[in-house]
């Protein structure tokens, strides 16, 4: 009788599979990452919108408004009134003001302290204001706490020149 040739079993088929498992595990991954990151197109930054509505020149609002200028960080000033109460239309006087004299375009929100924007302004130009603000909900019926938050971009690339955030309470019209 004849003997059969045994066959070594050095498990090379296993390890050559747990190779090249561990191959895909270390270098797809990072290059999946770094596509993802650097390879595929973001969509370009799109800017806000200029106010349509802006006046140029200096505003005159009534004096019951309570009308102030104020300095942000000693980078830019701007005027906003004191006393926020919305028209019986929601429409709300502020007389946003970016003076002449800044180097930014103004931005204004106004929200409720669930962080619910009530206003919106686009973008003023310095030496131009913007008497009211269209309401973005439905008109309040009662006193409601509300930040204003002012932001300053740069004229130049809309870069982030800084934000005033403001308390105060606005009252609907009774």
């Amino acid at each position: 009788m004849r003997e059969q040739p045994t066959k070594v079993k050095t498990g090379a088929v296993k390890n050559r599979v747990i190779t090249i498992a561990l191959v895909f595990a270390f270098i797809v991954p990072p290059a999946v990452l770094f596509f993802a990151l650097f390879i595929t197109e973001r969509p370009a930054y799109i800017p806000p919108p200029y106010e349509i509505n802006a006046i140029t020149g200096i505003p005159e609002p009534p004096e019951h408004l309570s009308f102030s200028e104020k300095n942000a960080f000693s980078e830019f000033n701007f005027g906003i009134v004191g006393e926020l109460q919305q028209l019986q239309t929601g429409t709300l006087p502020v007389y946003l003001t970016n003076f002449e004299e800044n180097n930014v375009y103004l931005m204004c929100e106004i929200m409720d302290v669930n962080g619910v924007v009530l206003y919106r302004s686009g973008l003023l130009r310095p030496g131009e204001y913007m008497p009211t603000l269209e309401p973005l909900t439905e008109p309040l019926e009662n006193r409601i706490l509300v930040e204003i938050n002012i932001y300053a971009l740069d004229m130049n690339g809309f870069y982030s020149m800084g934000t005033m955030t403001l308390i105060n309470s606005l009252r609907a019209n009774q």
